[in-house]
């Protein structure tokens, strides 16, 4: 076999592995159409709740940027509220007012899951299914909350491209990993746009999860977003 896993029972094995996690995670996350989108863009952040003060620098400079056409910044947190986590949301809400932020934690029950399936990739999973699906532009930005841009131009950029071209996915080059190679022209994920509407419409949330499965032959292990 080629590709990330060169044996058939490897592949069997990682897919039972994942397809296990899958089952558990599914009714986690739920989404319905964008009927009617507001105008501009999101953007959507997934943040690590116990460092989430590191993503204050990040936000201080998205402030910094031409936010034409900004609707309103979404940051999803792994965890439940904690006195730290309020106190990450008024210093981010100071530094960054300009963006408009709202902040969305786990439920008791979802915190459960993922702390006892305890895999990272879970949680960004959760976060990011949990911050499209309150997105109610057609557009929404992904930001990394460690991502410290400097030129000011960046989202705008983003969202004028996207909207010219009529792309469900833009980013700033492909993804080359896991079984997935350049030629495969599958856009690498961080400070992506995407068509929230689209995805919301054609995909479960379940989709968006790492899938191991095979593709052109391969055997491949797509990470959090790639296989939509």
């Amino acid at each position: 076999m080629q590709g990330k896993y060169t044996t058939r029972s490897a592949y069997l094995k990682a897919k039972l592995r994942r397809g296990v996690i899958r089952a558990m995670i599914r009714p986690l996350a739920k989404w319905s159409r964008i009927a009617s989108p507001e105008p501009g863009y999101s953007l959507v952040i997934a943040c690590h709740a116990a460092l989430a003060r590191l993503a204050l620098p990040s936000l201080e400079l998205a402030a910094r940027q031409d936010l034409t056409d900004l609707k309103e910044t979404i940051i999803a947190l792994d965890g439940r509220s904690t006195d730290y986590t309020r106190k990450f949301e008024d210093d981010a809400r100071r530094i960054a007012p300009a963006l408009n932020i709202s902040f969305i934690y786990q439920s008791p029950r979802e915190s459960w899951v993922c702390r006892k399936i305890n895999w990272g990739w879970v949680d960004c999973w959760l976060s990011y299914c949990k911050a499209l699906a309150a997105v109610k532009t057609k557009w929404a930005m992904l930001h990394d909350m460690d991502a410290m841009l400097l030129t000011p131009t960046v989202f705008r950029e983003r969202h004028e491209a996207i909207r010219t071209r009529g792309d469900q996915y833009l980013g700033y080059r492909w993804y080359n990993g896991n079984g997935v190679a350049r030629e495969d022209q599958i856009a690498y994920i961080v400070e992506m746009i995407l068509d929230a509407q689209f995805v919301r419409e054609r995909f479960r949330p379940i989709d968006l999860f790492n899938n191991v499965t095979l593709f052109k032959g391969r055997t491949i292990d797509f990470d959090t977003m790639l296989y939509p």
